[in-house]
């Protein structure tokens, strides 16, 4: 659920677009993961795992970026 209360958490800091955009991203990638999984293909399910950590990482220093400048909507 962390995943989930970051996403929340942009949209409570007025950063509402990017929160939005963020929230449906990561359901399409999640969603994406989990079909990976019911098809049972190893190699499918290795690439829709590496998408997930890339995305998550991305915005792991992105928000890690704008907490060290204090960025926040106004």
């Amino acid at each position: 659920m962390p995943v989930l209360r970051h996403r929340l958490g942009d949209i409570y800091l007025k950063h509402t677009l990017p929160g939005v955009l963020e929230l449906f991203g990561s359901a399409v990638v999640w969603m994406i993961f989990i079909l990976a999984i019911l098809v049972g293909d190893a190699g499918t399910v290795l690439i829709a795992a590496a998408l997930v950590a890339a995305v998550n990482g991305i915005d792991y220093f992105v928000t890690k970026a704008m907490a060290r400048k204090g960025i926040i909507a106004k």
